[in-house]
């Protein structure tokens, strides 16, 4: 039951107390336990069905995740609303995404990652976007039409140096249909009953720093993801005749460094710039 409630009641009990007390000490008393005995009743009744709903939502959530065709997840990370997930597996470099309330599921390649964003009541914490050409050039077609405003939707309604009510993780997807998905790493779902708004978590909690560690881990996990493919991207590119020859080249070679292409790898695309340019002159 919630807060608001249980201040309405609160309120109630009082004014009553007040009456029976006039004409009773006992009916005062008798009351008091009474509404006591009917809270703790209450609140165990809401919390068993709290844990019947969580349980069952679990439950589906393993069916579904039981059996994925072509995917290990290697990594795994489960909302603590039970509303949505994100899987990674590692050895096929596929992410997997688990959303309306852990019954639905996308099983994407690295490549359709296009951006990942933290966001802390509805403000930009950091983000990282696809860079080569094509990434881009997909980013562009998946967000044309404003459907990255549906984000403002999220925002707590009370955002402080010192407490936060929600921290996401944004993930834009190459998916024409469902191209925004949302994980929560962290909800304050508490009302408080003078001002009919979130209480909010104070930012110096154990709680707030472990939710921003985790999101920040899954930050980090996607970044490489999306670095990978921009990196695939640029292994399979042609350069365009305009293209500086001395800029693919040294392109090329900081790949080679940071042991994304292979010796024998960076021979054959040198080659090709090469050839390209003959082409083109």
């Amino acid at each position: 039951m919630g807060c608001f409630i249980y201040a309405i009641m609160f309120g109630v009990l009082v004014l009553l107390e007040v009456f029976l007390f006039n004409i009773s000490p006992v009916l005062g008393v008798i009351s008091i336990v009474a509404f006591i005995i009917w809270t703790l009743y209450s609140s165990k009744k809401d919390k068993d069905k709290k844990e019947t709903e969580d349980y069952d939502k679990r439950k589906k959530f393993e069916e579904l995740i039981k059996n994925i065709d072509g995917f290990t997840p290697s990594q795994k990370y489960v909302s603590k609303t039970l509303d949505s997930s994100i899987m990674i597996d590692e050895a096929n470099k596929k992410v997997c995404l688990v959303h309306s309330d852990l019954t639905q599921k996308l099983v994407l390649n690295y490549k359709d990652i296009l951006e990942a964003e933290i966001i802390e009541d509805g403000n930009t914490i950091t983000k990282t976007s696809r860079s080569s050409q094509l990434g881009g050039a997909l980013i562009g077609g998946i967000l044309a039409g404003g459907v990255g405003a549906i984000i403002g939707g999220l925002s707590g309604e009370k955002s402080s140096e010192e407490e936060a009510v929600r921290v996401d993780l944004k993930v834009v997807i190459n998916n024409t249909k469902e191209p925004i998905q949302i994980i929560n790493f962290l909800l304050d779902d508490r009302i408080d009953p003078l001002t009919m708004k979130p209480f909010g978590i104070n930012k110096k909690s154990q709680t707030f720093k472990d939710a921003m560690k985790e999101v920040n881990h899954w930050h980090s996990l996607l970044s490489v993801v999306i670095r990978m493919a921009d990196a695939e991207d640029e292994k399979t590119s042609v350069p365009s005749p305009s293209s500086s020859v001395a800029d693919e080249l040294r392109k090329l070679s900081d790949l080679v460094k940071e042991g994304l292409l292979t010796e024998d790898e960076y021979k054959q695309q040198k080659e090709n710039v090469l050839k390209n340019l003959s082409f083109t002159t």
